[in-house]
């Protein structure tokens, strides 16, 4: 049986393992259960938007974030519990209480002093880059997190010869360019800016062991990894496949920007601003696609929350 739309309409989608967390246009999110067979109740942990989301064993790590109120808070959520229930009734009575209240169904809860730009995981560990602070790689636990190591903002290198980077206080890392994206595995984690620059630091002692830069010259909207190749989106306006050493393989033009690629057993597939698109070419659609499942025979949710089937 498909799984059937949405409760409403749809803004972003965040993979969970064999779950997705879809955040609603009315600012609530929704889960998927048993391994996507249906969907639960909408809910609303903290009455402000959620920033990232990623899944690390059965824990949901979730960073929320509200500039106007300067709350911004990560927590981890309890993949297993039925439903997350709101501690707060609005915005006003989060932002009028004295520090905020941990949800019952949360494992652990911490403030935040910037905001985090991205955040990955890999089996139990997880990292994320905030905002001009630092780099961070951790074990997850239901206790907590337990740091592994902290760095630097990478001092990255620079888009054109010459080019003259404001710095962070006189330590390494730029402020003139900002995180993009992180990725982990077993070895490594890699680190893109939205200038096109690649960073790669050990995980065993978060040291920066290799960098260069991406084969193109504009801003980088977008990164998927896959197997032993990458999609990386430039300018909202063209993906590029490249290899594990960051060497381009092809070039496609797109009509707008490119929400998720995957790269399946049909190649390299991706959806976006009212497109869906294979190494083949360009399939016209009437909504914005936000994810794509692995199925052989794959589906798109779009920003109208419904299914529609990938075109290959």
């Amino acid at each position: 049986m498909e799984l059937p739309p949405a409760s409403g309409p749809a803004l972003r989608v965040w993979e969970m393992g064999d779950e997705i967390l879809v955040g609603l246009m009315d600012g609530r999110i929704q889960r998927t259960a048993d391994k996507m067979s249906y969907w639960r109740e909408p809910e609303q942990p903290y009455p402000i938007p959620i920033q990232q989301a990623i899944k690390c064993e059965n824990i949901a790590i979730i960073t929320w974030m509200d500039p106007e109120i300067r709350v911004s808070i990560m927590g981890g959520m309890n993949l297993l519990e039925n439903n997350w229930k709101s501690n707060y009734s609005n915005r006003t009575e989060l932002q009028n209480s004295n520090g905020i209240i941990g949800h019952q169904n949360q494992l652990w809860l911490h403030s935040l002093d910037a905001e985090v730009l991205a955040i990955t995981s890999y089996l139990n560990k997880f990292a994320f880059v905030s905002m001009n602070r630092g780099v961070y790689f951790l074990e997850s636990s239901e206790d907590g997190p337990k740091e592994i190591w902290r760095t630097e903002i990478p001092d990255w290198p620079k888009p054109w010869e010459n080019a003259i980077w404001r710095t962070n206080e006189n330590k390494n890392g730029n402020v003139d360019t900002h995180a993009q994206s992180i990725h982990i595995d077993e070895n490594n984690l890699i680190l893109f800016d939205e200038r096109g620059s690649w960073v790669i630091f050990s995980l065993d002692e978060g040291k920066e062991i290799n960098s260069g830069r991406l084969p193109f010259k504009g801003k980088n909207t977008g990164t998927w990894r896959g197997k032993n190749s990458w999609a990386i989106s430039e300018d909202n306006r063209k993906l590029h496949l490249l290899n594990s050493n960051f060497e381009l393989t092809s070039t496609h033009k797109t009509p707008g920007p490119v929400n998720f690629a995957r790269e399946s057993i049909h190649g390299w597939i991706w959806t976006g601003w009212r497109h869906d698109g294979t190494e083949r070419g360009i399939i016209t659609t009437n909504e914005i696609g936000l994810w794509i499942n692995e199925n052989e025979k794959p589906r798109v949710i779009s920003n109208d929350g419904k299914w529609h089937d990938f075109s290959l």
